[in-house]
């Protein structure tokens, strides 16, 4: 009976000076190809063969291909999606149990050659505008419970501005230092101050999501792309003409968004998620953190009295071009739109959509 081997769908290949270079997604081992390696594999893409050869013997070795796919469960999403997922994995073989206080020795050490210092990355601007100082009245005033039962998805925004002072506690309380910009419990005992804590969670504190700004709205300010700096709690105008029009297109068209007076897009300065890994598992912490900030102004615009939505579908291109930012290492991943309006998820102009189709 013929021999029969797979090739791991685990593994991807790339061009590098070297080579065809294979990559396991899973186990994060890579090899150099030769040409007679390279055709060995695609042979057994979907052949058979009466003996193996010592190519074949490596192949196995390196778990390149495989005698069985073991009765691997079926990928609903597209291949990128499952090579996304393998990536961002962390195999046993990764992640050896160890006791307590080498546990805490690897933390320490790990924790103390890391440099002191993180620089965050700061676009060019053409003005400052200080924010007011915080008030957190109102904030204070709502419990949790009800800031969560109180948040909904609004897709019918009136076009009524917000005040200065509202957007300065909601960008205050999602994203300002409201413990401070240092540490101490990290300083304390001589570790990483390079930490920072702020309202939301992040991977080893490196805090590595922004604000962005597309100001429609906003009592005081005339509408553009702002970045918010927490050092000073300020807004830096980075260009100015930004309308719903406009903010409409960044989100692909969804036009529900038009009367929204400002979107915040939370993006991601990938030199400070390398500053703690350089892994795909990393990368994917991102996302988390994304989410976690997204929620905490979600409540707090909530809490403000603000009608919220959030998206992360946008023009990624157009969107980082409008900040100044190199859409590569700094990206945003996603938006949440304030104002006033209504609690209606579903606008008119697709309710009335969905009566004529019913009709035809």
């Amino acid at each position: 009976m013929k021999k029969k081997l797979y090739p791991n769908p685990d593994v991807i290949f790339y061009l590098s000076d070297e080579g065809i270079v294979a990559v396991n997604t899973l186990t994060k081992e890579e090899y150099d190809l030769t040409d007679s390696y390279f055709s060995r594999l695609k042979f057994w893409n979907g052949q058979r063969s009466d003996k193996m050869n010592t190519i074949d013997v490596d192949l196995l070795a390196g778990n390149l291909v495989l005698e069985s796919l073991g009765g691997r469960p079926a990928w609903g999403g597209d291949r990128l999606s499952e090579l996304c997922h393998t990536a961002t994995r962390n195999p046993a073989m990764m992640v050896p149990s160890l006791p307590e206080e080498e546990a805490a020795r690897q933390f320490v050490e790990m924790s103390q050659l890391k440099q002191k210092t993180l620089e965050r990355f700061i676009p060019p601007a053409i003005s400052i505008i200080k924010l007011p100082e915080p008030h957190l009245k109102t904030v204070q005033e709502m419990s949790l419970f009800e800031a969560c039962k109180k948040r909904k998805t609004s897709r019918s925004f009136n076009g009524a501005s917000i005040t200065l002072l509202q957007l300065s506690d909601l960008l205050f309380m999602s994203f300002g230092y409201i413990h401070g910009k240092e540490w101490q419990e990290v300083a304390a005992e001589d570790l990483n101050t390079a930490s920072e804590r702020k309202s939301s969670p992040s991977g080893s504190g490196v805090q590595a999501c922004d604000a962005y700004l597309t100001v429609v709205n906003i009592e005081g300010l005339v509408p553009g792309y702002y970045h918010y700096r927490a050092d000073g709690h300020e807004l830096a105008l980075l260009s100015p003409e930004c309308d719903e029009a406009a903010i409409s297109h960044s989100v692909c068209d969804q036009f529900w968004v038009k009367g929204a007076a400002c979107g915040i897009f939370i993006t991601v300065d990938m030199h400070r998620v390398w500053y703690k890994s350089e892994l795909a598992r990393a990368y994917a912490y991102v996302f988390l953190e994304a989410g976690h900030i997204s929620q905490t102004a979600l409540l707090n615009a909530t809490a403000l009295g603000l009608k919220t939505w959030l998206s992360g579908s946008m023009r990624d291109e157009f969107v980082a071009q409008k900040f100044g930012l190199d859409g590569w290492r700094h990206f945003p991943v996603t938006a949440v739109f304030v104002g006033h309006g209504t609690d209606e998820a579903v606008p008119q102009k697709i309710r009335e959509t969905a009566l004529k189709l019913r009709q035809q």
